[in-house]
């Protein structure tokens, strides 16, 4: 799970803040939380730096990689209903259909369409 760090300013943290795939957020000392940035969104490393102080930004949070990211988004913002299997669903099952899933589960894959049936990829 991520957690926010103290921001004090040091060369690394601004690398880990650029270098993260998923973005980074900032809060200023007013508890306000930025939107998700990425360094696409700025010109250079220079003006993430700017960014952050003249926010009075006090922490950063890194986002980390989710690979159901995109289902997860399309999923909560539209209602779309989620299909899901395990290992124990039978086999050539096109899988469970659910429009509250539990994300947590072990040993599941999700899709927003049924599932082949003719692959089974969790055996």
């Amino acid at each position: 799970m991520a957690d926010w760090k103290a921001w004090i300013g040091t060369k690394e943290q601004l690398q880990e803040m650029t270098m993260s795939e998923d973005g980074f957020i900032v809060k200023n000392i007013l508890g306000t939380e930025s939107p998700v940035l990425k360094v696409t969104d700025f010109d250079s490393d220079e003006h993430v730096l700017e960014y952050i102080n003249n926010n009075d930004s006090t922490h950063y949070l890194i986002i980390e990689c989710d690979s159901l990211r995109n289902i997860k988004i399309r999923q909560a913002e539209t209602g779309q209903p989620i299909w899901y299997r395990s290992i124990f669903s039978p086999k050539g099952s096109p899988g469970t259909q659910t429009c509250f899933p539990n994300w947590y589960m072990k040993d599941v894959e999700y899709s927003l369409k049924p599932f082949d049936v003719t692959t089974d990829s969790l055996e």
